[in-house]
Formats: structure tokens, sequence, C-alpha cells
């Protein structure tokens, strides 16, 4: 979290790829796991990614969320964006 309060206002976009980078890379290496394939090989790494992208994609969104909207509704809108990151989250649990 330290470390997303300072790189993420100063390149916001480049925060973002990188997250999803992470993220798709870390489907790509568990699709490739072979069965009897050690936990260390694919499944660690894979699950280092993912925490890794998809922190750094919700703390830049909340950032920009914060910017983009003005002084009187920025509690509002991270209200929104909590919301519906929380019920995306769930459908896709479902």
């Amino acid at each position: 979290v330290l470390v997303s309060s300072i790189i993420v206002p100063r390149c916001l976009h480049c925060y973002v790829g990188v997250g999803a980078t992470a993220m798709g890379a870390s489907c790509v290496l568990f699709a490739l796991a072979k069965p009897d394939a050690s936990y260390w090989s694919y499944g660690f790494p894979a699950i280092m990614l993912v925490v890794f992208g998809s922190d750094s994609v919700y703390a830049a969104g909340t950032i920009y969320v914060a910017k983009a909207s003005k002084a009187h509704e920025q509690s509002v809108s991270g209200a929104i964006f909590n919301t519906m990151t929380q019920v995306c989250g769930l459908t896709m649990v479902l």
C-alpha cells in the first residue's frame, strides 16, 4: 500500500497497465501448469502475480476515482467504486 500511494499518483495509467499485465501473466501460468508440476514452479508465482495485479489495479482505481471527482463528491464516488468492486467480485464468485 505504501508503494502504491507513492507511485500511483505519478503514473496512474502505467500502474494500471502493470497490474493488468501481472493478472494476465498469472492466468497464463495457471493455464500452462502441468498437473504433476510442483506448486513452487507454477502455482506460487501465479498467486503472487494475481495478488500484486489486483491490489495495484484496485489502488489505482480508487485514486483515479478520487482525482476524477469534485471535492464534495469524492466520498460518494469512493462508495460507488467500492460497492461496484464488491458486487462484481461477488458475481464472479457465484
